[in-house]
C-alpha cells in the first residue's frame, strides 16, 4: 500500500547475474530502517539517495518529535532541537541565500528578500528538512509574516495569508495565482483589525484586536463573526495582551493570551491563560490543563504537540514554550501547574536574533 502523497516506485526486473543496489529496497524495507532512527539518523538516512530520502519523509523520528526552533537573524539561519539543545543545526545552506526568514508554517519557512535585484522582493517557501523544491510566493513589498493553509505539496494547491508591516492590511494568495487580494475587514460599516490567524476545520479563523473570533471566507471576501470575546479579556489594569490561535491534534481551537503584570519590570510577559472554543455553545471555556500537550508561541504564531517521553527537553505537558525577542536566553517555558517561568538554556545567536518554532513532521 502505498501511502498518501508517496509515489509509488516501479521496480524494474534485473538480470540475476546483474548486483543489486541499496537504492532498489522496497518501501517497506526501508521504512522499518528509518523508524528505527532518532532524528539525527533519519536526516543523515534521507540523504543517501533519491529512494532513500523519500522513505526519510516518513520517518516516526520526524512525525512524533518535537518542533524544533528557527533561530534567524538577517543572513545567517541556525535550528535548534530542543531534545538535544547542545547542538545547533545547519541544515540546507541555500536558505540563507533567500533572505530574512519572517515565519514557519506546515513545517514549512517563508523568507523574504527586501533586497532582490527587481522591483518587487522575493516572497519564498523552503522546507529545511526535505530537499522539497522552494516554493516562490507572488511578490508583494513589506510583507510581515505568512501562514499557509496546509504544506504547499498538498495536492489540490494551498492559500497563503500575510500581514502587511506597520498596516492593518491582510492578504490572501491561493496556489497559482498572479498575485495578492486584499481582504475586506468590514463588516457593518466597520472596520476589524486582525491580531491572530489560524486554520481550524480546514478554513481559515482570526482573532480581532477586541479577542472576537472571525471565519475568513476568502471566496466571498469577507469575515464571519464566530464568538463573542468575553472570556479572553486580560485582569483590569493590563494595557496590552497578545493573543494566539492554534488548532490541536485533537481538532480543537485554542486561544493564548499571553500579559505582563502593571507591578512587574521586566521585559518578559509572565501570565498566560489558554481557552478552549465549545462548538455546541460557540463560547470560550478556559482550559485548566493541557494534559500531554504542549504549545509553542512564537513571534505572531503557534503550534501544538504532545510530549516527547523518550527524552530530551519537552518530556512535560501542560507546558507553553515561548520565545522573547532581545533576550539572552531567547526562549521560557510557563508552567500551567503552578504558573511558574524557567528561562530555557541559552542557545546562542545574536540578542536581536528571531525565533520560530516549526513542526519537521509537515512536509
Amino acid at each position: 500500500m502505498v501511502k498518501p502523497g508517496r509515489r509509488k516506485r516501479v521496480n524494474q526486473r534485473r538480470p540475476r547475474d546483474e548486483p543489486r543496489s541499496w537504492a532498489d529496497l522496497p518501501d517497506h524495507i526501508l521504512d522499518s530502517f528509518c523508524n528505527r532512527l532518532n532524528l539525527e539518523g533519519s536526516i543523515r538516512f534521507g540523504a543517501v539517495c533519491k529512494s532513500w530520502h523519500g522513505s526519510s519523509k516518513y520517518c516516526n523520528a520526524f512525525r512524533e518529535h518535537s518542533p524544533w526552533m528557527v533561530i534567524t537573524s538577517r543572513d545567517d539561519h541556525r535550528f535548534k532541537c530542543l531534545d538535544d539543545h547542545k547542538k545547533r543545526w545547519k541544515i540546507r545552506r541555500d536558505i540563507d541565500k533567500l533572505g530574512e526568514i519572517i515565519s514557519a508554517s506546515h513545517g514549512w519557512l517563508v523568507s523574504y528578500n527586501p533586497d532582490d535585484d527587481e522591483n518587487q522582493p522575493d516572497i519564498t517557501l523552503s522546507n529545511p528538512f526535505h530537499n522539497e523544491p522552494n516554493v516562490a510566493l507572488p511578490p508583494e513589498q513589506n510583507i510581515w509574516w505568512v501562514t499557509l493553509s496546509a504544506p504547499p505539496t498538498t495536492p489540490g494547491g494551498f492559500t497563503a495569508v500575510a500581514r502587511v508591516w506597520s498596516s492593518p492590511r491582510i492578504l490572501f494568495s491561493h496556489s497559482g495565482d498572479g498575485g495578492w487580494t486584499d481582504l475586506n475587514l468590514v463588516i457593518n460599516g466597520r472596520f476589524i483589525p486582525l491580531e491572530s490567524i489560524s486554520m481550524f476545520k480546514g478554513e481559515f479563523h482570526a482573532l480581532g484586536d477586541s479577542g472576537n473570533l472571525y471565519r475568513m471566507d476568502l471566496h466571498n471576501n469577507n469575515l464571519n463573526f464566530v464568538a463573542p470575546a468575553a472570556e479572553l479579556k486580560p485582569p483590569e489594569g493590563v494595557r496590552k495582551a497578545r493573543k494566539y490561535l492554534v488548532e490541536t491534534g485533537d481538532n480543537e481551537l485554542l486561544a493564548v493570551v499571553q500579559w505582563k503584570k502593571p507591578e512587574e519590570t521586566d521585559k518578559v510577559a509572565r501570565e498566560f491563560e489558554v481557552h478552549r472554543l465549545d462548538l455546541p455553545s460557540m463560547k470560550w471555556v478556559k482550559v485548566e490543563s493541557l494534559g500531554d500537550q504542549v504549545i509553542y508561541v512564537s513571534r505572531y504564531t503557534a503550534v501544538t504537540a504532545r510530549v516527547n517521553r523518550e527524552g530530551g527537553v519537552a518530556r512535560e505537558g501542560n507546558r507553553i514554550y515561548f520565545t522573547k525577542w532581545k533576550s539572552k536566553h531567547g526562549w521560557f517555558v510557563f508552567n500551567m501547574n503552578d504558573g511558574s517561568i524557567e528561562a530555557g538554556p541559552r542557545l546562542g545567536m545574536a540578542f536581536y536574533a528571531h525565533r520560530y518554532w516549526i513542526k519537521p513532521g509537515s512536509i
